[in-house]
Protein backbone atom coordinates (compact mmCIF):
# COMPACT_ATOMS: atom_id res chain seq x y z
CA UNK A 1 0.00 0.00 0.00
CA UNK A 2 1.21 3.46 -0.87
CA UNK A 3 -0.29 5.35 2.03
CA UNK A 4 0.30 5.06 5.74
CA UNK A 5 -2.75 4.06 7.71
CA UNK A 6 -1.77 4.15 11.34
CA UNK A 7 -5.20 3.72 12.83
CA UNK A 8 -5.03 0.83 15.29
CA UNK A 9 -8.20 -0.86 16.41
CA UNK A 10 -8.03 -3.34 19.27
CA UNK A 11 -10.13 -6.51 19.18
CA UNK A 12 -10.89 -9.27 21.61
CA UNK A 13 -7.37 -9.82 22.89
CA UNK A 14 -6.74 -7.44 25.76
CA UNK A 15 -6.36 -8.42 29.42
CA UNK A 16 -8.56 -6.43 31.77
CA UNK A 17 -9.72 -6.24 35.38
CA UNK A 18 -12.04 -8.90 36.72
CA UNK A 19 -14.56 -6.45 38.14
CA UNK A 20 -15.67 -5.09 34.76
CA UNK A 21 -19.30 -4.15 34.26
CA UNK A 22 -21.21 -6.10 31.61
CA UNK A 23 -23.65 -4.80 28.99
CA UNK A 24 -26.41 -2.41 30.06
CA UNK A 25 -29.86 -3.81 30.81
CA UNK A 26 -31.51 -1.81 28.03
CA UNK A 27 -29.86 -2.29 24.61
CA UNK A 28 -32.09 0.47 23.19
CA UNK A 29 -31.20 3.10 25.82
CA UNK A 30 -31.24 6.39 23.83
CA UNK A 31 -28.39 8.03 25.73
CA UNK A 32 -26.20 4.92 25.44
CA UNK A 33 -26.82 4.77 21.68
CA UNK A 34 -26.07 8.48 21.34
CA UNK A 35 -22.76 7.91 23.14
CA UNK A 36 -21.99 5.07 20.72
CA UNK A 37 -22.68 7.32 17.73
CA UNK A 38 -20.62 10.15 19.18
CA UNK A 39 -17.62 7.80 19.33
CA UNK A 40 -18.28 6.00 16.04
CA UNK A 41 -15.15 5.91 13.90
CA UNK A 42 -15.76 7.01 10.29
CA UNK A 43 -13.27 6.33 7.49
CA UNK A 44 -13.97 7.89 4.10
CA UNK A 45 -12.99 6.07 0.92
CA UNK A 46 -11.36 8.90 -1.00
CA UNK A 47 -8.46 9.19 1.45
CA UNK A 48 -8.46 6.17 3.78
CA UNK A 49 -5.04 7.11 5.12
CA UNK A 50 -6.17 10.38 6.65
CA UNK A 51 -9.83 11.28 6.05
CA UNK A 52 -10.96 9.91 9.41
CA UNK A 53 -13.28 11.27 12.07
CA UNK A 54 -15.66 10.39 14.92
CA UNK A 55 -19.41 10.82 14.89
CA UNK A 56 -19.24 13.80 17.24
CA UNK A 57 -16.85 15.57 14.83
CA UNK A 58 -18.53 14.59 11.56
CA UNK A 59 -20.23 17.94 10.90
CA UNK A 60 -16.97 19.83 11.40
CA UNK A 61 -15.06 17.39 9.22
CA UNK A 62 -17.59 17.88 6.41
CA UNK A 63 -17.17 21.65 6.75
CA UNK A 64 -13.42 21.29 6.43
CA UNK A 65 -13.72 18.96 3.49
CA UNK A 66 -17.17 18.65 1.87
CA UNK A 67 -18.10 15.25 0.46
CA UNK A 68 -19.03 14.99 -3.20
CA UNK A 69 -20.83 12.01 -4.66
CA UNK A 70 -22.78 9.23 -3.01
CA UNK A 71 -20.89 6.44 -1.29
CA UNK A 72 -21.86 2.85 -0.51
CA UNK A 73 -21.28 2.12 3.18
CA UNK A 74 -20.28 -0.63 5.57
CA UNK A 75 -21.19 -0.68 9.26
CA UNK A 76 -18.26 -2.46 10.91
CA UNK A 77 -18.67 -4.06 14.35
CA UNK A 78 -15.44 -4.31 16.34
CA UNK A 79 -14.27 -7.09 18.64
CA UNK A 80 -14.60 -7.44 22.39
CA UNK A 81 -12.41 -4.58 23.61
CA UNK A 82 -13.59 -1.88 21.28
CA UNK A 83 -11.72 0.76 19.32
CA UNK A 84 -8.15 1.30 20.44
CA UNK A 85 -4.55 1.45 19.21
CA UNK A 86 -2.94 -1.87 20.09
CA UNK A 87 -3.44 -4.25 17.17
CA UNK A 88 -3.60 -4.09 13.39
CA UNK A 89 -6.07 -6.81 12.43
CA UNK A 90 -9.16 -4.61 12.28
CA UNK A 91 -7.12 -1.86 10.62
CA UNK A 92 -6.52 -4.17 7.65
CA UNK A 93 -10.23 -4.92 7.32
CA UNK A 94 -11.35 -1.30 7.46
CA UNK A 95 -8.55 -0.15 5.16
CA UNK A 96 -9.46 -2.77 2.54
CA UNK A 97 -13.13 -1.76 2.54
CA UNK A 98 -12.38 1.97 2.43
CA UNK A 99 -9.88 1.64 -0.39
CA UNK A 100 -12.44 -0.42 -2.30
CA UNK A 101 -14.77 2.61 -2.34
CA UNK A 102 -16.91 2.18 0.79
CA UNK A 103 -17.26 4.67 3.62
CA UNK A 104 -16.87 2.67 6.83
CA UNK A 105 -18.73 3.41 10.08
CA UNK A 106 -17.38 1.57 13.15
CA UNK A 107 -19.64 2.18 16.18
CA UNK A 108 -17.79 2.14 19.52
CA UNK A 109 -19.74 -0.24 21.76
CA UNK A 110 -17.56 0.60 24.75
CA UNK A 111 -18.95 4.14 24.74
CA UNK A 112 -21.74 2.47 26.71
CA UNK A 113 -21.04 1.93 30.45
CA UNK A 114 -19.40 -1.44 29.72
CA UNK A 115 -15.93 -2.95 29.90
CA UNK A 116 -14.19 -5.43 27.55
CA UNK A 117 -16.11 -8.65 27.20
CA UNK A 118 -13.26 -11.15 26.92
CA UNK A 119 -10.02 -12.09 28.67
CA UNK A 120 -7.10 -12.95 26.40
CA UNK A 121 -5.12 -14.47 29.28
CA UNK A 122 -7.64 -17.30 29.57
CA UNK A 123 -9.36 -17.12 26.16
CA UNK A 124 -12.65 -16.82 28.04
CA UNK A 125 -15.55 -14.49 27.37
CA UNK A 126 -18.69 -13.43 29.19
CA UNK A 127 -20.69 -12.52 26.11
CA UNK A 128 -24.37 -13.40 26.40
CA UNK A 129 -27.68 -12.42 24.90
CA UNK A 130 -27.84 -8.89 26.44
CA UNK A 131 -24.41 -8.01 25.04
CA UNK A 132 -25.30 -9.23 21.55
CA UNK A 133 -28.67 -7.46 21.65
CA UNK A 134 -26.86 -4.23 22.55
CA UNK A 135 -24.50 -4.61 19.59
CA UNK A 136 -27.42 -5.35 17.22
CA UNK A 137 -29.16 -2.18 18.44
CA UNK A 138 -25.98 -0.19 17.77
CA UNK A 139 -25.68 -1.53 14.21
CA UNK A 140 -29.31 -0.72 13.51
CA UNK A 141 -28.96 2.78 14.99
CA UNK A 142 -25.99 3.56 12.75
CA UNK A 143 -27.73 2.13 9.67
CA UNK A 144 -30.81 4.30 10.20
CA UNK A 145 -28.73 7.37 10.90
CA UNK A 146 -26.44 7.14 7.89
CA UNK A 147 -29.25 6.18 5.50
CA UNK A 148 -30.51 9.76 5.90
CA UNK A 149 -27.18 11.27 4.77
CA UNK A 150 -27.39 12.56 1.21
CA UNK A 151 -23.84 11.32 0.53
CA UNK A 152 -24.56 7.72 1.59
CA UNK A 153 -26.19 5.29 -0.84
CA UNK A 154 -28.99 3.95 1.38
CA UNK A 155 -29.50 0.96 -0.93
CA UNK A 156 -25.88 -0.13 -0.46
CA UNK A 157 -25.32 -0.31 3.31
CA UNK A 158 -23.73 -3.61 4.35
CA UNK A 159 -22.67 -4.85 7.78
CA UNK A 160 -19.46 -6.65 8.74
CA UNK A 161 -18.18 -7.82 12.10
CA UNK A 162 -15.00 -9.33 13.49
CA UNK A 163 -14.86 -11.71 16.48
CA UNK A 164 -17.64 -10.55 18.84
CA UNK A 165 -18.73 -8.28 15.98
CA UNK A 166 -19.05 -11.34 13.73
CA UNK A 167 -21.04 -13.09 16.43
CA UNK A 168 -23.36 -10.10 16.41
CA UNK A 169 -23.77 -10.13 12.63
CA UNK A 170 -24.96 -13.73 12.40
CA UNK A 171 -27.57 -13.02 15.08
CA UNK A 172 -29.15 -10.03 13.27
CA UNK A 173 -32.75 -11.12 12.63
CA UNK A 174 -33.64 -8.52 9.99
CA UNK A 175 -32.77 -8.06 6.32
CA UNK A 176 -32.21 -4.30 6.45
CA UNK A 177 -28.57 -4.47 5.31
CA UNK A 178 -27.52 -5.11 1.74
CA UNK A 179 -25.11 -7.92 2.66
CA UNK A 180 -23.57 -9.52 5.76
CA UNK A 181 -19.94 -10.44 6.59
CA UNK A 182 -18.90 -12.64 9.55
CA UNK A 183 -15.15 -12.66 10.31
CA UNK A 184 -13.30 -14.61 13.01
CA UNK A 185 -16.34 -16.44 14.40
CA UNK A 186 -17.86 -19.91 14.05
CA UNK A 187 -21.66 -19.37 14.42
CA UNK A 188 -21.72 -22.51 16.58
CA UNK A 189 -22.73 -23.69 20.06
CA UNK A 190 -22.89 -21.15 22.87
CA UNK A 191 -23.84 -21.36 26.54
CA UNK A 192 -26.99 -19.49 25.50
CA UNK A 193 -28.63 -21.61 22.80
CA UNK A 194 -30.36 -18.53 21.39
CA UNK A 195 -26.97 -17.36 20.08
CA UNK A 196 -26.23 -20.51 18.06
CA UNK A 197 -26.83 -20.67 14.33
CA UNK A 198 -27.74 -18.13 11.66
CA UNK A 199 -30.62 -15.72 12.32
CA UNK A 200 -30.20 -13.82 9.04
CA UNK A 201 -32.92 -13.87 6.36
CA UNK A 202 -32.66 -16.85 4.05
CA UNK A 203 -32.13 -14.96 0.80
CA UNK A 204 -29.50 -12.41 1.91
CA UNK A 205 -25.88 -12.45 0.65
CA UNK A 206 -23.65 -13.77 3.47
CA UNK A 207 -19.88 -14.26 3.65
CA UNK A 208 -18.25 -16.03 6.61
CA UNK A 209 -14.49 -16.42 7.11
CA UNK A 210 -12.62 -18.06 10.00
CA UNK A 211 -9.21 -19.56 10.60
CA UNK A 212 -8.71 -23.26 11.18
CA UNK A 213 -6.12 -22.48 13.88
CA UNK A 214 -8.26 -19.97 15.78
CA UNK A 215 -6.62 -19.83 19.21
CA UNK A 216 -9.84 -18.69 20.89
CA UNK A 217 -11.56 -22.00 20.16
CA UNK A 218 -8.65 -24.47 20.09
CA UNK A 219 -9.56 -27.65 21.96
CA UNK A 220 -13.09 -26.46 22.69
CA UNK A 221 -16.46 -27.59 21.32
CA UNK A 222 -16.22 -25.07 18.46
CA UNK A 223 -12.68 -25.96 17.34
CA UNK A 224 -13.94 -27.66 14.17
CA UNK A 225 -17.16 -25.70 13.74
CA UNK A 226 -17.69 -23.04 11.07
CA UNK A 227 -20.60 -20.95 9.84
CA UNK A 228 -20.84 -23.00 6.66
CA UNK A 229 -22.41 -25.82 8.66
CA UNK A 230 -25.38 -23.51 9.29
CA UNK A 231 -25.45 -21.95 5.80
CA UNK A 232 -25.84 -25.10 3.69
CA UNK A 233 -29.33 -24.21 2.49
CA UNK A 234 -28.71 -20.48 2.07
CA UNK A 235 -28.57 -19.82 -1.71
CA UNK A 236 -26.43 -16.65 -1.52
CA UNK A 237 -24.03 -17.62 1.25
CA UNK A 238 -20.39 -18.65 1.25
CA UNK A 239 -18.19 -19.92 4.09
CA UNK A 240 -14.39 -19.98 3.92
CA UNK A 241 -12.10 -21.71 6.45
CA UNK A 242 -8.44 -20.90 5.91
CA UNK A 243 -5.95 -23.57 7.05
CA UNK A 244 -3.06 -22.53 9.29
CA UNK A 245 -4.80 -19.20 10.02
CA UNK A 246 -5.42 -17.80 13.52
CA UNK A 247 -8.32 -15.80 14.96
CA UNK A 248 -7.03 -12.78 13.03
CA UNK A 249 -8.24 -13.90 9.60
CA UNK A 250 -6.82 -10.75 8.00
CA UNK A 251 -3.41 -12.43 8.25
CA UNK A 252 -4.39 -14.67 5.35
CA UNK A 253 -3.42 -12.92 2.08
CA UNK A 254 -6.69 -13.91 0.39
CA UNK A 255 -9.13 -12.81 3.12
CA UNK A 256 -9.49 -9.11 2.31
CA UNK A 257 -9.66 -9.86 -1.41
CA UNK A 258 -12.67 -12.07 -0.69
CA UNK A 259 -14.31 -9.39 1.47
CA UNK A 260 -13.92 -6.70 -1.19
CA UNK A 261 -15.07 -9.01 -4.01
CA UNK A 262 -18.14 -9.99 -1.98
CA UNK A 263 -19.11 -6.37 -1.27
CA UNK A 264 -18.67 -5.39 -4.91
CA UNK A 265 -20.56 -8.40 -6.25
CA UNK A 266 -23.58 -7.74 -4.06
CA UNK A 267 -23.78 -3.97 -4.49
CA UNK A 268 -26.71 -2.62 -6.51
CA UNK A 269 -24.37 -0.60 -8.70
CA UNK A 270 -20.73 -0.64 -9.77
CA UNK A 271 -18.35 0.63 -7.07
CA UNK A 272 -15.27 2.55 -8.16
CA UNK A 273 -11.99 1.75 -6.43
CA UNK A 274 -10.28 4.77 -4.89
CA UNK A 275 -6.79 3.48 -4.05
CA UNK A 276 -4.25 6.16 -4.86
CA UNK A 277 -6.78 8.73 -6.05
CA UNK A 278 -5.84 11.39 -3.48
CA UNK A 279 -2.31 12.29 -2.37
CA UNK A 280 -1.41 12.51 1.29
CA UNK A 281 -0.87 16.18 2.14
CA UNK A 282 1.54 17.13 4.88
CA UNK A 283 0.28 20.16 6.75
CA UNK A 284 2.30 23.17 7.83
CA UNK A 285 -0.48 24.62 9.94
CA UNK A 286 0.63 22.35 12.78
CA UNK A 287 4.16 23.75 12.73
CA UNK A 288 5.31 25.02 16.10
CA UNK A 289 5.24 24.00 19.77
CA UNK A 290 2.21 22.40 21.40
CA UNK A 291 1.69 21.28 24.98
CA UNK A 292 -1.10 19.77 27.05
CA UNK A 293 -2.37 16.71 28.85
CA UNK A 294 -3.08 13.14 27.78
CA UNK A 295 -5.44 11.17 30.01
CA UNK A 296 -5.71 7.38 29.71
CA UNK A 297 -8.19 4.97 31.28
CA UNK A 298 -5.89 1.97 31.88
CA UNK A 299 -8.17 -0.84 30.71
CA UNK A 300 -5.70 -3.52 31.75
CA UNK A 301 -6.76 -3.27 35.37
CA UNK A 302 -4.36 -0.50 36.34
CA UNK A 303 -5.30 2.95 37.51
CA UNK A 304 -6.12 5.79 35.10
CA UNK A 305 -3.11 8.00 34.46
CA UNK A 306 -2.19 11.35 32.89
CA UNK A 307 0.88 12.38 30.93
CA UNK A 308 2.18 15.85 30.17
CA UNK A 309 2.74 16.08 26.41
CA UNK A 310 5.08 18.38 24.47
CA UNK A 311 4.84 18.29 20.69
CA UNK A 312 7.19 20.00 18.24
CA UNK A 313 6.08 20.02 14.58
CA UNK A 314 8.12 21.20 11.60
CA UNK A 315 6.92 20.69 8.03
CA UNK A 316 4.55 17.88 8.96
CA UNK A 317 7.19 15.92 10.91
CA UNK A 318 6.87 15.83 14.67
CA UNK A 319 8.87 14.89 17.72
CA UNK A 320 6.87 14.20 20.80
CA UNK A 321 7.91 13.88 24.43
CA UNK A 322 5.75 12.80 27.35
CA UNK A 323 6.77 13.24 30.97
CA UNK A 324 5.59 10.37 33.16
CA UNK A 325 6.53 9.00 36.56
CA UNK A 326 9.07 6.57 35.09
CA UNK A 327 10.85 9.30 33.12
CA UNK A 328 10.80 10.81 29.65
CA UNK A 329 9.31 8.94 26.70
CA UNK A 330 9.80 10.00 23.09
CA UNK A 331 8.23 9.54 19.68
CA UNK A 332 8.73 10.86 16.20
CA UNK A 333 6.52 10.59 13.14
CA UNK A 334 4.33 12.49 10.68
CA UNK A 335 1.08 14.40 10.80
CA UNK A 336 -1.44 14.88 7.99
CA UNK A 337 -4.39 17.20 7.45
CA UNK A 338 -7.22 16.79 8.21
CA UNK A 339 -6.36 13.63 10.11
CA UNK A 340 -3.81 11.57 11.85
CA UNK A 341 -0.67 11.36 13.92
CA UNK A 342 1.41 8.26 13.22
CA UNK A 343 4.31 7.32 15.45
CA UNK A 344 6.36 4.37 16.61
CA UNK A 345 9.11 3.87 19.13
CA UNK A 346 10.94 1.27 21.16
CA UNK A 347 10.75 0.43 24.83
CA UNK A 348 14.39 0.06 25.83
CA UNK A 349 15.86 -2.26 28.43
CA UNK A 350 15.46 0.51 31.02
CA UNK A 351 11.70 0.55 30.47
CA UNK A 352 11.64 3.96 28.81
CA UNK A 353 10.43 4.64 25.31
CA UNK A 354 13.39 5.85 23.28
CA UNK A 355 14.52 6.39 19.71
CA UNK A 356 16.81 3.37 19.72
CA UNK A 357 17.58 0.50 17.38
CA UNK A 358 15.81 -2.84 17.83
CA UNK A 359 17.59 -5.45 19.87
CA UNK A 360 16.79 -8.47 21.99
CA UNK A 361 16.15 -6.14 24.93
CA UNK A 362 13.83 -3.78 23.08
CA UNK A 363 10.14 -4.19 22.25
CA UNK A 364 8.53 -2.35 19.35
CA UNK A 365 5.42 -0.38 20.27
CA UNK A 366 3.19 1.86 18.20
CA UNK A 367 0.99 4.87 18.89
CA UNK A 368 -1.73 6.47 16.80
CA UNK A 369 -4.16 9.31 17.37
CA UNK A 370 -7.18 9.85 15.20
CA UNK A 371 -9.23 12.99 15.46
CA UNK A 372 -11.99 14.85 13.63
CA UNK A 373 -10.52 17.78 11.79
CA UNK A 374 -6.96 19.07 12.09
CA UNK A 375 -7.68 21.43 14.97
CA UNK A 376 -10.66 22.60 17.00
CA UNK A 377 -9.43 26.11 16.25
CA UNK A 378 -6.03 27.43 15.19
CA UNK A 379 -4.54 26.78 18.62
CA UNK A 380 -6.22 23.61 19.92
CA UNK A 381 -5.91 19.93 19.04
CA UNK A 382 -8.34 17.43 20.56
CA UNK A 383 -7.43 13.82 19.90
CA UNK A 384 -8.56 10.26 20.62
CA UNK A 385 -5.95 7.53 20.70
CA UNK A 386 -4.25 5.06 22.97
CA UNK A 387 -1.15 4.19 24.93
CA UNK A 388 -0.55 0.46 24.55
CA UNK A 389 -3.98 -1.07 25.23
CA UNK A 390 -5.34 2.00 27.02
CA UNK A 391 -7.74 4.38 25.27
CA UNK A 392 -6.70 7.99 25.81
CA UNK A 393 -7.89 11.51 25.15
CA UNK A 394 -5.55 14.43 24.58
CA UNK A 395 -5.95 18.20 24.44
CA UNK A 396 -2.98 20.31 23.27
CA UNK A 397 -2.66 24.09 23.05
CA UNK A 398 -0.30 25.84 20.67
CA UNK A 399 2.35 28.10 22.16
CA UNK A 400 2.03 31.80 21.39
Amino acid sequence: MRYAFALMLVLAMTVFGSGAQSAPDDPEDPQALENVWSNTLIVFPDRPSSFITRGRNLDRMLELRPVTGRYPAVVFLHGSTGLGTHSTQVTKIIRAMAEAGFVVFAPDSLARPVAPYADASTFKSRIGLPEVQARIAEADMVRKRIAAFTWVDADNISVAGFSMGGMTVHNIPTGDFRSYIILGYHCGPHSNRQLEGIKLPFDKPILAIRGQNDEWYAGGPNAGVNCGMYLRNYPNARSIVYPSTPHDVSQHPDAMKQVVAFLRKNATREIASVVGNAPQILSSRFDGSWSGLMECSALAGGRPFSNIVNLQVTGGVFRWRTQVAAGLRGFSGTITEPGEFSASGLIGANGLLEDVSPSAENTLVKWAIVFGGPVVDDRTIEADGGWGTNPCKMILRKAA
